[in-house]
């Protein structure tokens, strides 16, 4: 994810996503790491936006954990509200789905609803 390259960065977000896939263990490493959650809402600024929301919306699906974890970095629920209402239906789709999971954790349902995710993304 620290690499200068985009196409480098597209590829680590892939092995990411497709590690964290029904692995809890893996999902919660992701998100307790203090750099990559970070680096994964930089990228999805940028053209990396879907892959690297795949990587957040697998840790969400799959740990409860990972749920906490990522509405507690700074920007995640405001990234992903932008995203729910980009052009690109793809990247919408990914942003619905994060909040869909993330909405099933009871700890994280209340930060949702006082962010307005309802009436200002979906």
């Amino acid at each position: 994810l620290s690499s200068e390259s985009p196409e480098m960065r597209t590829n680590a977000c892939r092995v990411l996503g497709e590690m964290a896939f029904r692995n809890p263990e893996i999902c919660r490493a992701i998100t307790s790491h203090e750099l990559v959650v970070p680096k994964l809402l930089l990228m999805m600024d940028s053209n990396g936006r879907c892959d690297a929301g795949l990587v957040l919306n697998n840790c969400a699906a799959f740990c409860e954990h990972s749920c906490t974890s990522m509405v507690e970095c700074p920007g995640l629920v405001e990234t992903f509200k932008k995203m729910a209402t980009c052009n690109n239906s793809l990247a919408r789709g990914i942003a619905v789905g994060v909040f869909n999971c993330l909405s099933r954790c009871p700890a994280v349902a209340q930060v949702l609803v006082d962010a307005r995710v309802v009436e200002e993304a979906l």
